[in-house]
């Protein structure tokens, strides 16, 4: 495969539309939709939806994204590598995330951060309401993908899913769940009503399983 129109498609992609993408890496509309119609005409599958808003991914192209953001963050990760000023990095840095990452996660990696950058100063903001980086409230972010600030440099690190979890003293009195149904007579524990949901919807386990708009009540 064309690393350069992967490259493009990665940054197509990324934008959501030629418009976009071609005010970002200075290349022509015409030229970007050229180099896309070779990529597909190579793989022998439409990667983009045509919308009246800009551009979709289809089945095959999301596929293609998750390989190129890969390849993309692990090129990016080289290059700090061969970087001979990369031990002078200085002044203040401002990151947001949420709270339990805030609490529970950042602090964690601050400290080889910190021996590694001993002239950076961290300023970690935990708050589960969304910042507008455009403005400065931020450096930086720790937090879910943002779809509709797509002019942000946005980087993958990690997929994680939300996890039930119950004591071995609740198991043996109530038995273990063995499909979705068996929740209804479970004691499910959530998030208040009027919770931020940095995440989505963190309280799923209401609805899940359940046909029509029935939703199982919170212990």
């Amino acid at each position: 495969m064309n690393w350069e129109k992967l490259k493009v498609f990665y940054q197509v992609a990324r934008s959501g539309s030629f418009t976009n993408a071609s005010a970002q890496i200075h290349i022509t509309q015409s030229a970007l939709s050229r180099s896309i119609k070779h990529l597909e005409h190579e793989l022998k599958t439409d990667l983009f939806h045509r919308v009246p808003h800009g551009l979709e991914l289809t089945h095959q192209g999301k596929a293609l994204y998750e390989i190129a953001n890969k390849m993309a963050f692990e090129i990016e990760a080289v290059e700090p590598l061969f970087y001979e000023q990369k031990d002078k990095a200085e002044g203040p840095l401002r990151i947001a995330t949420t709270l339990a990452l805030a609490a529970m996660w950042v602090p964690y990696y601050t400290i080889d951060f910190l021996e590694k950058y001993p002239k950076m100063r961290l300023f970690i903001k935990g708050n589960d309401e969304e910042l507008d980086l455009n403005i400065r409230q931020a450096d930086a972010a720790l937090r879910p993908l943002i779809p509709h600030q797509t002019d942000l440099v946005q980087r993958y690190l990690l997929t994680f899913s939300p996890t039930l979890y119950a004591s071995p003293k609740y198991l043996e009195k109530f038995g273990e769940p063995k499909k979705i149904e068996d929740l209804d007579h479970h004691r499910l524990i959530t998030y208040n009503d009027d919770h931020l949901h940095p995440y989505g919807n963190l309280n799923w386990i209401l609805h899940a399983g359940n046909k029509g708009d029935r939703v199982r009540k919170s212990y």
